[in-house]
């Protein structure tokens, strides 16, 4: 990434864009392609990681040189700043890799904590490759062949293996450049929340299953640890959980974010992210009562 330009490679830009259900049978078959975008906020200096371990819900001292995780930046309070990756470049330099927009947050909220410690930050916005499908792995991604300031991290949804480069929006010559709106249907099957649409400053983190991925309860202290660890002591049983829904699920929503979602004319809970796919219908990501939920599993299974 550098200097924030877009670096050169040797790969011809891809013009051709699939449609939507192609896509959709990509991600099957093989996997596919789009550009994105990234905010970066670097961390660097001797006390970086000590810094780090201090402030993000991660285990960054356990970091290996190349390795990335999903962690949480939160308040005291323990509401959350953002939901990120951080991505341990050398012992002395993280990436902290956050959805368009946040950078500025993240970096502002580290300031203000940055006390008697040899720490520098920086935000700059990145372009990116986003890279989904049944067998990423076997791809030429996986190889690496981007430069140094490009790197492959791993970014698995679930159920959907995936990677991401960071500093080039350039897709190399023979890939499948994909439908972008069958990468948010992707993204909302998978029940992968996003900064801005599940969550933001109001959320539980429990209640969009982000606690599992992002939090050490071995670290130790850091930032907003307590009510994390108290939610952990009690189950997570939040009042709501974050949920895939379609037109089978017996739910009545519309194709709106914030828009209520309905059981038998009840509200129930709230639609954050909605779409309609060729291959699968109607669908959405809801935060639902918990008590509903329960409820449904308990119909199935009996």
């Amino acid at each position: 990434m550098g200097d924030g330009r877009e670096a050169p490679n040797d790969f011809d830009k891809v013009e051709t864009v699939l449609d939507f259900e192609t896509t959709e049978q990509l991600f099957e078959s093989s996997f596919a392609v789009t550009a994105t975008s990234f905010d970066v906020v670097t961390v660097t200096g001797k006390d970086a990681a000590s810094f780090l371990q201090g402030q993000l819900s991660q285990d960054i001292l356990a970091l290996a040189i190349g390795e990335c995780r999903y962690s949480m930046l939160l308040q005291p309070q323990g509401k959350l700043v953002a939901w990120l990756r951080v991505l341990k470049q050398t012992d002395e330099s993280f990436w902290l890799l956050a959805e368009p927009g946040y950078g500025k947050a993240v970096q502002q909220r580290l300031q203000r904590f940055k006390l008697r410690v040899a720490v520098a930050l920086d935000m700059q916005e990145a372009p990116g490759l986003m890279v989904r499908g049944k067998r990423v792995d076997e791809s030429i991604f996986m190889k690496s062949p981007f430069d140094s300031s490009q790197p492959v991290v791993e970014a698995q949804w679930p159920q959907m293996p995936g990677v991401d480069v960071i500093g080039t929006s350039a897709i190399p010559h023979g890939m499948q450049a994909g439908s972008p709106a069958a990468f948010e249907a992707l993204r909302i099957r998978c029940a992968m929340p996003k900064m801005g649409a599940e969550l933001d400053e109001k959320t539980i983190p429990a209640a969009a299953s982000i606690v599992d991925i992002s939090t050490s309860f071995t670290k130790g202290c850091y930032v907003g640890q307590e009510l994390t660890a108290r939610l952990d002591a009690r189950g997570n049983n939040t009042p709501f959980t974050l949920e895939t829904i379609d037109e089978s699920s017996g739910y009545e929503f519309e194709l709106l974010s914030g828009s209520e979602l309905k059981k038998e004319g009840d509200v129930v809970g709230n639609v954050t992210s909605a779409i309609v796919s060729p291959t699968y219908g109607k669908i959405a990501l809801a935060y639902i009562k918990r008590s509903i939920v329960r409820e449904n599993i308990q119909q199935k299974d009996s």
